[in-house]
């Protein structure tokens, strides 16, 4: 029985792994498959990029892409989907545990079990700054419209989360393809394949950074609060 047990666990993680290689994830962010499974936050990047892949329609997908901003410091987006009806700005919440929010307030709170509670930023509003950022990073190549998505882990619970914006989706990532793929359905192409492929050429180039930018990014962040 034990033996049987091992050859399951074994064959369930080389499927898992022969899916990752196959993913074009790896290709954009170079992770290797233990430091994305032994990561959460990275994981949870992972499993929202092979859902938005699956996605019908043209499309090109990057990964913390750090977008420069006016002021010479960069804003990072987790994952940009240039879509054929748009680009998509997703925010990757991979958290646990009761979420709480409000679309106007500042911060939002996490409740573990135990009691214990944590600030965050609100996710739409971060988004929100995200996407202006990257409307005036690609304002020659692209005057359409950016839709906000924020994915919450399926680990979590969404309390009381109150909206009233109705182009912002908002949900835990199994819920992600249905409510994606609803949303596409609804709107026209407006971007052609080779303009796809323009715009994912210009973003790209800021995926993948060093980690002397990655710590450059975080400190202008701290020295602003």
């Amino acid at each position: 029985m034990l033996y049987f047990v091992m050859i399951l666990i074994i064959s369930y993680f080389c499927f898992d792994i022969y899916k990752y290689n196959k993913c074009k994830y790896k290709i954009e962010t170079n992770n290797k498959y233990v430091k994305v499974r032994l990561n959460k936050g990275l994981f949870g990047e992972y499993l929202t990029y092979r859902i938005l892949e699956s996605l019908s329609g043209y499309k090109k997908i990057t990964v913390n892409t750090y977008i420069p901003k006016k002021n010479g410091e960069t804003t990072e987006i987790d994952l940009i989907c240039v879509h054929e009806t748009g680009i998509y700005c997703i925010e990757s919440k991979n958290y646990s545990g009761w979420i709480f929010g409000d679309e106007k307030s500042q911060y939002w709170t996490q409740s573990l079990k135990g009691g214990m509670k944590n600030r965050f930023f609100n996710p739409i509003m971060q988004n929100e700054g995200h996407i202006k950022h990257l409307k005036e990073f690609l304002s020659e190549d692209y005057s359409g419209e950016y839709y906000s998505v924020i994915v919450f882990s399926q680990r979590c619970e969404l309390k009381k989360i109150k909206m009233n914006s109705k182009d912002i989706l908002l949900m835990r990532r199994p819920f992600l393809k249905r409510r994606m793929s609803r949303a596409i359905a609804k709107r026209n192409q407006v971007l052609s394949d080779s303009k796809v492929d323009l715009i994912y050429d210009k973003l790209v180039q800021y995926s993948g950074v060093s980690e002397e930018e990655k710590l450059q990014h975080i400190t202008n962040i701290k020295r602003r609060k």
